[in-house]
Parts: C-alpha cells; sequence; structure tokens
C-alpha cells in the first residue's frame, strides 16, 4: 500500500462528481448536428410494354433541439456550487482541528535525513523486514513527523503493548537513531482476519513538537486503519 494522507479525503469525492458533468456535457450532442429525415418515392412505369416500379429515398436534414446541453449545464452549475461549499465547509474543519490540535509542521531544514519524507517508505520496509515483525501498511509524511502504519501479525490482539512497544523500538533503531518513540498500538478486523498493529511516529528524540497534534494523527490513522481491516475481513 503507498503513502496516504490521512486528512484529505473530500477531493477525491468532488472530482468524480465534477468530473462526471463535464463528462456529460462533451458527450451531449451539438445544436449544429443534423437530424437526417429520410423518406422513399416510389412510382410506376411501362417501358415498351414492360411494367414494373422504380423507388428512391431522398434525405434532408433539419438542426436538432438538443435540451440535454441546457440541463448540462444547469448541473455543471450546481456542481461548482456544491464545490465551493464542501471547500469552505473543509476550511472551517481545518480551522478548528487548528484551533484545537496546532497547526500542521514543516520539516525542519537541518532535520536528520533519516528523518526526511524523500524515501521514507523504503526505509520503513527496511526496518521492517529486518525485524520479521510484519508489513507496512502505510507511511503518511504530509506534514512532520512522518508516521507509519505496520502490522504485528505475531502479536497478541488483546493486549495492546505486550511485547509490541520494545520490539518496534528494537527494530526501527538502525534505521532511525535516536526515534522519539511515540507510537501507538491497537488492533483490527474480525476472527481470523483480526490483527495487532502499530502506529510508528518518525521524528528524532527532543526534536519532535510535544503537542495533540502528533497524538491526533496516531489516533486517526489507527481508525482508518480499523476501517480497512473491517472492510477486508467482510
Amino acid at each position: 500500500m503507498g503513502s496516504i494522507g490521512w486528512m484529505d479525503t473530500l477531493s477525491p469525492v468532488l472530482g468524480v462528481g465534477v468530473g462526471g458533468v463535464f463528462g456529460w456535457l462533451l458527450g451531449a450532442p451539438s445544436v449544429s448536428d443534423p437530424v437526417w429525415v429520410s423518406r422513399q418515392v416510389s412510382a410506376n412505369f411501362v417501358v415498351n410494354g414492360v411494367s414494373g416500379e422504380m423507388s428512391a429515398n431522398f434525405g434532408s436534414s433539419s438542426p436538432a433541439c438538443v435540451p440535454t446541453v441546457s440541463r448540462a449545464t444547469d448541473e455543471l452549475e450546481k456542481a461548482k456550487e456544491a464545490l465551493a461549499s464542501a471547500e469552505n465547509a473543509a476550511a472551517e474543519v481545518d480551522a478548528k482541528l487548528e484551533a484545537v490540535f496546532g497547526v500542521p509542521a514543516d520539516f525542519p531544514d537541518d532535520l536528520d535525513p533519516a528523518f526526511r519524507p524523500e524515501g521514507m517508505e523504503d526505509r520503513v520496509k527496511a526496518a521492517m523486514k529486518g525485524s520479521g515483525l510484519g508489513e507496512v501498511a502505510h507511511v503518511d509524511c504530509e506534514e512532520y513527523p512522518c508516521i507509519a502504519v505496520v502490522t504485528l501479525p505475531g502479536f497478541d490482539t488483546n493486549s495492546m503493548f505486550e511485547g509490541k512497544y520494545d520490539s518496534v523500538t528494537e527494530a526501527f533503531a538502525g534505521s532511525f537513531p535516536n526515534r522519539d518513540a511515540r507510537d501507538y498500538f491497537g488492533s483490527g478486523g474480525t476472527g481470523e482476519h483480526r490483527i495487532a498493529y502499530g502506529i510508528v511516529s518518525l521524528g528524532p528524540d527532543g526534536d519532535a513538537e510535544e503537542t495533540d497534534r502528533l497524538w491526533y494523527r496516531l489516533e486517526l490513522a489507527a481508525a482508518y486503519f480499523d476501517a480497512e481491516l473491517e472492510e477486508e475481513a467482510l
């Protein structure tokens, strides 16, 4: 699975709606397209005592009346209005979240390269592969610090911390020295599909901001992954 942004969920839905209206508008017939009306004319004849019948098709065209163009234009305007309304609503939600959890942090210029977003997914995969713990489900580097969702199939799903914390800390120690190990553990899915996982914070010790925002991101990532596991179990 690739990198995702946990808070960016409206755009794909809105993009499909507006795109659909554009597609309909582009596919509608033009008012200049002709509508062909054909008719057959027949006549009887007699030539040198031999009778027979001949016929011919004649065609004419007239401008098409295409009410769907007007309807599509109206729908497009409604979609634009809905998009603008949704963007305003999203901006209001972001403002409220930032008031509680703080604003997204930029990656510091002097940040240890191990914690920079470039190549982060590869480094996380290497750490997990070397540990034998599980796999990398997601990596989110849309803001500082990056976080990763990793599966821990060998652990008891009923215990939040039994052995998980130390195992994940050891697994990431080599690739991420002095990591600020503020990690979130949980489990999701049902029955034989139930699995333990960790949401790993990927910032250096003493440098990552001690704010509520990071914990909010960890819990939000866990909620999204829980929903994925539930869907896969169906």
